[in-house]
């Protein structure tokens, strides 16, 4: 249904139309002297040519501002224009008529015409003169308010109308006082129609403002004046028409006439308040309807509010109040009615960074007069908490068009602020990855505009984002292809996913091919996801010809090929399997091939086979297959599985090889096999028992070896060194009895000479059997070999913590020959300076020996046998095989440019040390002083050489002093007759046999402390001369220096002790 303000305003355009038309028409008809408007009404020929300008202006001006919304700046101008010009005509008229004068605008537009008979032809009366003023002025002040909000156009337009209007009851009732007034001209019909459309069609055009606002109003009062108005007005001239047509026809007279008058008005008026009260009763009814209908309407718009978190809100401006709906007070955690009710307890309610934008919001609205929005965070109290809320309000002018409240409703939108917050958080993470997607991405609408793409679209397209958002996606499409792409849509359209390859051209000319899946969205806009394959249809391109080549050269070789899917059927098979079975290839694929394999070998063979194919791996099979012939040859069946680039098998490739001939040759061969490892064994049994007599042979002569160089160095240190020092002491004693110069220089050359045999002997004697191994063991025996090797060059240093080793000899001399040998490679080979031996025992009593040089190292792979033989490469080979004869083993570790070490394990015996106890040390403290010097010293002389002892007997018995009381040849005897003799002084050799001199002191000392013993020896070694000191002798002198040092540390021992 049309609203009635429409409608009126519809009225108001055909008002202003027929205001417009009739005038042109009548001017027309008098252009071309027509007279049927004269034959409609007489009154056509007191119409006036100014009269008809007037309402033409005023019709042109109605027209221009009736629809409000469409009044233009240059509209409205024209349209006061107009106004303004019919006013000035009526006005000009009206002032002729008052002050009798003539301005000449009554003969506009007379020309060519009669001209009537009247005082003043062509001026229009003075009633029409008076409506076209009202109706221009109304025209003027159209859209001006007076200040209390009337508008004067509307009483203008209303007096205009009615003016007219009645001039036209005056035509109906043939009353000429109504249409003529005194004896001016009258108005005629045609002008007083036309200005009751126009004084209508100005009410009608703004039928929302002054009086006419409550003829529109929906209220009960509008809604009954829309309903009574045309009654009202209507009916009662309908009646007096009735009356008076009846009256002239001479039905009744005019008493009659007016009774019946009176009687039809007052049943009208009857008629309409009878009608009221129907109205109003059923008015009231629907009211009461209308107020139920609001009350509920009311609880479910509480509800609403509750369930939606929202609340409304009322403030008054005038009196500084802002009241809360119960939702809302429960929307911001407040207690009931505890709101401050004011705006200003609001403000304390919201964060304190919104605050200020919050004030400015409303303040800029009131100011405006205009609705207002804003969302802010607020401060909930209970629970004390932030939220976030919008608010929606109204600002509401009073008649005059101030401001005196505001309405409106808050909404709690903290769940829909994360959510914007969360989807924010969503949109970023989207964007990133489609920024970062590895395809392209894009988006487009059902024109085919591009409305997003990714980076790696404009990358693989060479196109810029802004070149493509400009472009349409059939630009990037062959001309050939604009079909497909058309079905393309059809199917996305029926909501349909497409997946296929298309040619795409990029910016520099280039085509390539691409991969796309694209999806219809439910927002009408299609996705797509481009993948490059240009490199993998090359690829595949390829691959397809190297299938082509594969396939010949399949074809072409001997070797039976063939390929399977992953279903394990056969899906190929090439011409050299086709032609080594004689078969069809259609009756060899799938399983067809299996009939060919020979009945014992079938079950196994596909058994194996399916088994092989279920694990995805590769296999291999040996299987009998029936030839061309009938005959049966052996196959060798290898397969690997196909797989794609994802990893996934396709299915497997095969080739099986004729292996009857190799089959023929390995049964000859497992035959040959079988004779020759029978001989090998018997070989191997007779090897291993010569290697064990070798190795039992090997450590006999390396007995034999040590015993024959102890037995030369013992025949060397008794006799020959005995002789040298005996000579020596002769030649001592000589030496003061010559008195020539040459012959003391013979002496002297002569005394050389002695020395250096005796060095060479006392060399000569370690080298072959070293005397500290034997008589202090492996740890000292290292020691003293770490001092020779300084006449080599080699600086040795040895670490141990060991001074005694239960360990037999014989593994004790292989080991200290092992370490010497092992010492003489690392000065021969290693090219250094430097070595280290450490000695220690493990846990599972083993002697473990490493030596070790950081020189130039050497790869113990690169070693043949003949360098592990040699004797002047490394000799490791006699070294390993020493230490393993006697239970040990070796250990090599070297590498070139960072040294090597080897380790030397050995177990240890569980014999007792051949080494004796030690006696217990000699006091410090003497219990008595020996004979003073003043007497003769009693010496006790011990030394398993009979020469030595003479020699040291002539010596001593040149002193006066000193007197020999005995002599001894070993330490045994000697022990027994330094008891009984009680001499002073004991000269004691150390290498004796039965009891050594290191022994003999101990036990000498530990029966008498005030004896000096003096150790003699031979050798020279600062071991030999620590250990005898250990045993509790007061000096050491070697036997080469006995006939000058012997008397003067007897003499210097004795007075040191008293």
């Amino acid at each position: 249904m049309i609203p009635a303000h429409l409608t009126l305003q519809r009225v108001a355009g055909f008002a202003a139309l027929a205001a417009i038309a009739v005038p042109l028409l009548i001017l027309l008809s008098w252009a071309y002297e027509a007279s049927w408007l004269t034959a409609v009404h007489p009154s056509f020929g007191t119409i006036k040519p100014i009269t008809l300008l007037s309402i033409l202006l005023c019709g042109f001006s109605l027209w221009l501002l009736s629809d409000e919304g469409a009044v233009t700046v240059t509209g409205r101008r024209a349209a006061q224009a107009g106004a303004g010009l019919a006013c000035l005509l009526a006005g000009l008229t009206l002032a002729e008529y008052l002050f009798a004068v003539d301005v000449g605008i009554d003969l506009w537009f007379l020309e060519g015409r009669d001209i009537d008979s009247s005082a003043h032809p062509g001026r229009m009366a003075p009633s029409t003169a008076i409506v076209s003023l009202l109706l221009g002025l109304a025209l003027l002040s159209l859209d001006h308010p007076l200040s209390n909000g009337h508008y004067p156009s509307q009483y203008a337009a209303l007096l205009g109308g009615t003016i007219g209007g009645i001039a036209l009851v005056g035509y109906l009732y043939g009353v000429r006082s109504l249409y003529k007034v005194g004896s001016f001209a009258t108005i005629s019909m045609y002008s007083a129609t036309l200005m009751f459309l126009i004084g209508l069609g100005i009410l009608a055009s703004r039928p929302m403002r002054g009086f006419m606002a409550t003829l529109m109003s929906e209220d009960l009062g509008g809604v009954m004046l829309r309903q009574v108005l045309p009654f009202a007005v209507f009916l009662p001239i309908l009646a007096g028409w009735i009356r008076i047509t009846a009256q002239r026809s001479g039905y009744y007279e005019f008493n009659f006439g007016v009774a019946l008058a009176v009687a039809a008005v007052m049943l009208i008026m009857l008629t309409l308040l009878w009608f009221l009260a129907a109205h109003l009763n059923r008015t009231d009814g629907q009211k009461k309807h209308i107020l139920q209908i609001l009350q509920q309407r009311e609880a479910r718009h509480r509800l609403a509010l509750k369930a939606g978190r929202m609340g409304t809100f009322h403030q008054d401006l005038d009196q500084q109040t802002l009241m809360f709906s119960p939702e809302l007070e429960a929307m911001f955690g407040l207690l009931p009615m505890s709101f401050g009710s004011t705006f200003a307890a609001f403000l304390a309610l919201v964060h304190s960074e919104d605050k200020q934008r919050v004030e400015r919001t409303v303040e800029e609205a009131i100011r405006n007069r205009s609705a207002y929005e804003f969302e802010c965070r607020v401060h909930r109290a209970l629970p004390p908490s932030e939220a976030w809320i919008a608010v929606v309000a109204q600002v509401l002018p009073d008649t005059s068009g101030s401001p005196r409240q505001i309405t409106g409703v808050m909404f709690d939108v903290t769940e829909r602020k994360r959510s914007e917050t969360a989807l924010r958080e969503s949109e970023e993470r989207f964007r990133h990855l489609f920024e970062q997607a590895s395809d392209g991405i894009v988006m487009a609408d059902m024109t085919g505009q591009y409305l997003d793409v990714n980076s790696r679209a404009c990358h693989m397209l060479g196109y810029s984002r802004d070149e493509l958002l400009s472009m349409k996606i059939a630009d990037l499409f062959a001309p050939h292809e604009q079909s497909r792409l058309s079905e393309i849509l059809m199917e996305l359209l029926e909501g349909q996913r497409h997946s296929g390859e298309w040619r795409l051209q990029r910016k520099d000319g280039t085509a390539i091919s691409v991969e796309m899946s694209a999806k219809l969205q439910p927002d009408g806009r299609w996705h797509a996801i481009l993948r490059d394959i240009t490199e993998r249809k090359r690829a595949e391109a390829g691959l397809r010809e190297s299938e082509a080549h594969f396939r010949m050269l399949a074809d072409a070789t001997p070797v039976l090929v063939w390929m399977a899917g992953a279903d394990r059927l056969r899906t190929w098979l090439n011409r050299s399997w086709i032609e080594y079975t004689g078969r069809d290839l259609e009756d060899e694929l799938g399983d067809g091939w299996a009939e060919g394999i020979h009945p014992d070998d079938r079950a196994t063979a596909l058994a194996r086979y399916r088994s092989h194919f279920g694990r995805l791996e590769p296999f291999e099979l040996e299987y009998r297959l029936r030839r061309h012939d009938g005959r049966y040859g052996w196959i060798l069946d290898r397969a690997v599985p196909l797989t794609t680039a994802d990893g996934s098998i396709t299915g497997y490739l095969g080739a099986a090889l004729d292996i009857t001939d190799r089959k023929h040759a390995e049964e000859q061969l497992q035959q040959w096999t079988g004779e020759l490892e029978q001989r090998v064994h018997e070989r191997t049994e007779a090897l291993v028992r010569s290697q064990a007599r070798l190795r039992a042979l090997a450590l006999d002569l390396s007995a034999t070896e040590q015993q024959e160089r102890r037995r030369l160095a013992t025949e060397l240190h008794d006799y020959l060194a005995q002789l040298l020092v005996v000579a020596r002491m002769k030649l001592g004693q000589a030496k003061p009895q010559a008195r020539e110069p040459k012959l003391q220089q013979l002496l002297n050359d002569a005394d050389d000479v002695l020395t250096q045999s005796l060095n060479y002997t006392r060399s000569l004697v370690a080298e072959l059997s070293p005397q500290v191994l034997y008589q202090f063991g492996l740890p000292a025996a290292l020691k003293w070999l770490a001092g020779q090797m300084k006449t080599h060059g080699l600086a040795v240093t040895v670490t141990t913590a060991l001074d005694r080793l239960p360990l037999e000899e014989d593994h004790a001399v292989i080991m200290y020959q092992s370490v010497r040998e092992l010492l003489f490679n690392v000065v021969k080979h290693a090219g250094t300076d430097e070595a280290s031996i450490v000695l220690s025992r493990s846990v599972d009593d083993l002697i473990v020996v490493t030596v070790s040089d950081r020189g130039r190292g050497f790869d113990p792979a690169s070693m043949t046998e003949a360098d592990r033989t040699s004797p002047g490469r490394f000799g490791l080979f006699n070294v390993q095989e020493r230490i393993e004869a006697v239970g040990g083993r070796l250990a090599l570790d070297s590498h070139e440019g960072r040294g090597t070490s080897i380790t030397l394990m050995v177990p240890l015996s569980h014999a007792q040390d051949s080494a004796r106890e030690m006696g217990s040390s000699r006091p410090t403290q003497p219990d008595s002083l020996p004979n003073p010097p003043s007497q003769r010293l009693r010496v006790l002389l011990v030394d398993d050489h009979a020469m030595v002892r003479q020699g040291l007997r002539s010596v001593l018995e040149n002193y006066q002093d000193l007197e020999v009381v005995g002599e001894a040849g070993d330490g045994e005897t000697a022990v027994s007759l330094a008891a009984s003799l009680k001499p002073d002084v004991v000269v004691m050799d150390i290498n004796m046999p039965r009891v050594d001199g290191i022994e003999a002191t101990r036990r000498i000392l530990s029966s008498d402390h005030t004896v000096v013993v003096i150790g003699l020896s031979v050798q020279n070694e600062h071991h030999v001369e620590e250990a005898m000191l250990a045993a509790g002798a007061a000096v050491f002198v070697t036997k080469e220096r006995a006939a000058v040092q012997l008397y003067e540390a007897i003499v210097s021992t004795v007075r040191a002790r008293t």
